[in-house]
């Protein structure tokens, strides 16, 4: 995975340029598999950031990439 970095390969340069923001998984689909009532917020901001912790660490443990990406590509 790239981060935030780039990478030169014989005079062609890889720079990420974004990441979707979109989680693979909704807030509203792990409230509904954890039985929460959808009406109460008050952990909302906790669970996607749960969501987005999970992502992150199977990303690197499984060395792949999980959400959609750009990269863009310039020769030298």
């Amino acid at each position: 995975m790239l981060g935030n970095k780039s990478f030169n390969f014989q005079n062609i340069t890889v720079t990420k340029s974004s990441t979707t923001a979109t989680e693979i998984v909704s807030l509203t689909d792990v409230k509904n598999y954890l039985k929460l009532d959808t009406d109460l917020t008050a952990d909302d901001t906790l669970i996607t950031q749960l969501i987005s912790a999970a992502r992150i660490f199977t990303e690197k443990y499984c060395n792949t990439i999980l959400t959609e990406q750009t990269f863009i590509q310039k020769q030298k």
